[in-house]
């Protein structure tokens, strides 16, 4: 029988009954019969914990270096660490912003096809796009799984490797502002400009018209943290262009089905 590992990364216990009592929920509906352990990977601890709160729950301080793609590293290796487990059991990785940016009903597009089905590599999850292709570190993609709610398997994330980028910041941003990126061809210029648009960029882009819930005017005391932001941006497509170079892994977009 597989087992269900469910990742919860949160930066504050605000919202984590809610988020666990979801998901449970949704391992329950869709993995009815299967054993599920539930890991919460907190951000915003400023202490290393490593706590034991029921025999099938767990909750750990994360890694803030890369933001959640950093902590869901944590949440994967002290599995891996720590417990049996076998390539082929599902791993379910989401974030709070599942619940506190889109609700409940976030899960609900699971009900025209139950993730159960899945078999062999696969990702599954929400999908977000460009309107164009866009360039990073010479791989070209337009559309990316949205990380605050993933399903995969352990064996399809060994063949993908870390959440982390592998890239250095000195690559790729400017350490003069304004300057938010440097002069380079690591990323496209389009790609610079849906960033900066979806960041701090207030002047109108016809053709991403979309921007992040806390979009800020840049200014040098939100620089590096604007800065910081992107980066983990990048490793959230940076994990899709993987799995889209992966041609043994199947890709399933919920939202398009």
């Amino acid at each position: 029988m597989k087992t269900v590992w469910i990742l919860l990364l949160q930066y504050s216990p605000r919202y984590s009954k809610e988020c666990e009592r979801d998901l449970q929920e949704f391992a329950c509906r869709h993995f009815n019969g299967h054993k599920t352990f539930f890991l919460t990977i907190d951000n915003g601890l400023k202490c290393n914990l490593d706590a034991k709160l029921t025999a099938e729950k767990y909750l750990i301080s994360g890694d803030q270096s890369n933001w959640e793609f950093s902590g869901y590293d944590c949440g994967i290796n002290y599995i891996k660490s720590n417990f049996l487990w076998t390539p082929d059991d599902v791993v379910l990785i989401s974030n709070d912003t599942f619940n506190r940016s889109y609700g409940k009903s976030y899960l609900t597009l699971y009900n025209k096809k139950s993730p159960s089905a899945l078999t062999g590599y696969f990702v599954s999850g929400y999908g977000d796009s460009y309107p164009e292709k866009v360039r990073l570190n010479g791989d070209y993609f337009q559309k990316w799984f949205r990380s605050s709610f993933l399903i995969t398997n352990f064996m399809t994330l060994s063949k993908i490797g870390p959440f982390q980028i592998p890239f250095e910041t000195k690559q790729i941003f400017s350490d003069q502002y304004p300057r938010f990126f440097l002069e380079n061809d690591f990323l496209s210029d389009n790609y610079k400009s849906y960033l900066k648009s979806w960041l701090f960029d207030f002047q109108a882009n016809n053709d991403f018209p979309h921007q992040w819930h806390s979009k800020q005017t840049l200014t040098k005391d939100n620089f590096i943290f604007l800065q910081n932001k992107a980066r983990s941006i990048l490793a959230e497509h940076f994990f899709s262009v993987r799995v889209q170079k992966n041609h043994s892994i199947k890709q399933e977009y919920i939202n398009d089905i």
